[in-house]
């Protein structure tokens, strides 16, 4: 049977969680000593994942082959979802001098570039509340509410569970409870800042 891209993809994550899952999970579940042997003796891998898939408490779900859109989607962006959530993070700061004033900018600029930059300024809308952030915590800040809001986009869901984990474990929650609709959006809008960065 002819299984695409994202599938291939999936099967790998999920087979391989050594070789993806961020490196905060290897402290997190005190397996930091394995890593070295990890990276250096691929005989060991398939021992390692075996006790890194108990950790993480990964299932593999027989209609993984009829993967949503969203998940579809979601699988693609994993190359660059550190850069997404950050410019997702930056928008919903909702302040507009981030983008415009001169320390916040060229933070901005040498994080995503100029371009990158004025065309997350044109996704930009809503009220414009008063800069908060230190332009040099700027990128950890928005970062941390992106990575905090795509995990209320994925949820429970066992694909966007396996993303999660390619990315930095979630240490505190200061983001309240969106709605479905808005979480909708959200997603929409992260497919949108995709499609440049």
């Amino acid at each position: 049977m002819f299984h695409d891209k994202e599938y291939q993809i999936l099967v790998r994550l999920y087979a391989c969680p050594g070789e993806f899952i961020h490196g905060q999970y290897w402290a997190l579940y005190e397996l930091s000593h394995w890593l070295d042997d990890y990276q250096m003796f691929p005989a060991l891998r398939p021992s390692i994942d075996h006790l890194l898939h108990h950790h993480l408490g990964w299932k593999w779900h027989t209609q993984a082959a009829e993967m949503s859109p969203c998940q579809r989607q979601w699988i693609t962006w994993i190359p660059k979802l550190p850069v997404m959530l950050t410019a997702l993070g930056l928008i919903s700061l909702n302040s507009i001098d981030y983008f415009l004033l001169g320390d916040y900018r060229r933070v901005l600029i040498n994080l995503l570039g100029e371009v990158t930059v004025n065309q997350l300024f044109s996704l930009w809308h809503g009220e414009n509340a008063a800069p908060t952030v230190a332009a040099h915590e700027l990128p950890a800040v928005s970062f941390s509410l992106g990575l905090q809001i795509f995990s209320q986009i994925v949820g429970d869901d066992w694909i966007g569970n396996i993303i999660m984990h390619t990315l930095p474990p979630i240490e505190y929650s200061d983001v309240e409870q969106l709605r479905q609709n808005e979480l909708d959006d959200i997603n929409s809008m992260l497919a949108r800042i995709g499609r440049f960065i």
